[in-house]
């Protein structure tokens, strides 16, 4: 498994063109990628765990008629490991729970279908181990994140951002004070930075922003609200003077990047009180 690039006549850019890694590997998802990769990493000596392998395959093989519902699943089927160290970092990613959901629904439905086109009297190996993993726990899963996370809601987000999840009401009492409290914060927010682009104007620092949506309220953690908006084009020998003029409009500067200016004003410092 060489990651350098060169030619392959096969058409592929990597050393593994040439592998029998690369002649083997018609995997349909990432988890099972990540373990016919492991095969080939690590080979077996375990006469009983390929003759298991072996088995499984000529099974899956031999229901050529099923094979293309069951690639369709199992692109589906997200990598399970990464999702849950997601959610154990306290992770409010939609992706990572419409992945959850998709996963679950398609394992469900999987271990299902292959159970139900075993023919042989003797159960193979792999059918024991689906047997074995209930679905009541899965569904139980998909049931709790449809009870819990509205994903329509959670879908109007601003494009712009990434998607975190909205909870539905009455899931927390606590969350919905939260959701109470906050639900005029935009118009707050709205009503603040209007004030602040007259007041502004009435200073002359405004004139070259004609866009209200190039000056808004931000709020960021440990820092709280302030006031956001496009840094002046300034030559060196006239840095002092906007400064001062900066300086007695109450913007005092707390950082910037990208050409935004992040101030903090009087306004803002009263909202960090409320």
């Amino acid at each position: 498994f060489v990651d350098r690039h060169h030619p392959s006549v096969h058409g592929g850019k990597s050393r593994d063109a040439f592998s029998l890694w690369s002649l083997f590997n018609n995997t349909s998802s990432k988890p099972g990628e990540k373990l016919l990769r492991s095969w080939f990493a690590r080979p077996s000596l375990d006469l009983e765990v390929l003759s298991q392998r072996q088995e499984s395959i000529a099974f899956v093989i031999s229901r050529q008629e099923l094979l293309p519902q069951w690639k369709t699943l199992a692109k589906k089927i997200k990598d399970v490991r990464g999702l849950r160290a997601s959610f154990d970092r306290g992770g409010l990613l939609l992706a990572d729970y419409k992945a959850a959901l998709s996963t679950a629904a398609c394992a469900i439905h999987m271990r299902d279908m292959l159970l139900a086109a075993e023919a042989s009297a003797e159960r193979l190996h792999v059918m024991a181990r689906l047997a074995s993993v209930g679905s009541t726990e899965l569904a139980e899963l998909s049931n709790m994140i449809f009870g819990i996370v509205d994903f329509e809601a959670s879908g109007r987000k601003d494009e712009r951002a990434a998607k975190h999840i909205c909870v539905k009401e009455n899931v927390h009492p606590q969350l919905d004070d939260l959701r109470q409290s906050c639900a005029g914060m935009q118009n707050v927010l709205t009503s603040t930075a209007q004030e602040e682009r007259a007041r502004l104007e009435r200073h002359s620092l405004m004139p070259q922003y004609a866009l209200d949506d190039q000056l808004y309220v931000v709020f960021i953690t440990q820092l709280g609200f302030m006031l956001k908006m496009p840094m002046p084009e300034v030559r060196p020998e006239e840095a002092e003077y906007v400064e001062r003029d900066f300086e007695a409009a109450g913007l005092a500067l707390q950082f910037h990047e990208e050409g935004e200016g992040f101030f903090k004003t009087a306004k803002c410092a009263s909202l960090d009180d409320k």
